[in-house]
């Protein structure tokens, strides 16, 4: 008898600590049958299957009160504790991709066809976890200007906050280049850039 107070105990505990902790689950089973209430009496509402991800709202007599997430909506029904075991938590660090680049410049307009001026595209695909609402980048972009056999090194640096939305973000940098220089700038090239999310 005690070995059995032991183990409803331990049981009970597990069960208010998945409650409490609002945390995602996963269906151990298929099919399962989602009810209207806590029991077997109920009627079936809907039916989820071997690892479907369920958000534990309150428990009853061993019977969860799950939430079902899917498109275009949501799905509330009862389903037995046997059927659910804790979703592996994934650490997601937040990151920034350049999933595209584009240098485009302008001539002057003159015979010679000197630069006046180059606009840098940096497509962007930004990851966080989920519960950020936005993200901070800087890109960073090493250029060289051409004159004749002459070489000079720039650096452009840009900023932007951008949404983040289930984790994913998604926007376009655009660094202005306007090479001034005492000499005409002939050529514009990109030798290298960064980007980095600075704060979410």
């Amino acid at each position: 008898m005690k070995t059995i107070i032991c183990v409803l105990f331990s049981l009970s505990v597990s069960l208010v600590t998945m409650v409490a902790g609002a945390q995602e689950y996963v269906v151990t089973d298929e099919p399962i049958n989602v009810r209207s209430g806590p029991g077997t009496n109920y009627a079936v509402k809907f039916q989820l299957h071997k690892n479907a991800i369920v958000e534990a709202m309150r428990i009853q007599n061993s019977w969860v009160d799950v939430r079902y997430r899917k498109e275009g909506g949501e799905q509330r029904g009862w389903m037995h504790v046997n059927f659910l075991s804790p979703a592996e938590s994934k650490v997601v660090e937040p990151s920034v991709d350049v999933i595209a680049l584009k240098l485009n410049c302008l001539p002057t307009g003159d015979s010679e066809q000197h630069v006046e001026g180059c606009l840098l595209d940096l497509d962007l695909a930004i990851t966080a976890p989920d519960r950020f609402e936005a993200a901070n980048v800087s890109c960073n972009s090493i250029l060289t200007l051409h004159s004749g056999s002459s070489r000079e090194q720039i650096e452009e640096v840009g900023h932007i906050r951008t949404p983040i939305k289930n984790g994913q973000g998604a926007a376009r940098m655009q660094l202005m280049i306007f090479p001034q220089r005492d000499y005409p700038v002939s050529e514009v090239t990109l030798n290298e850039y960064h980007c980095e999310i600075k704060a979410v």
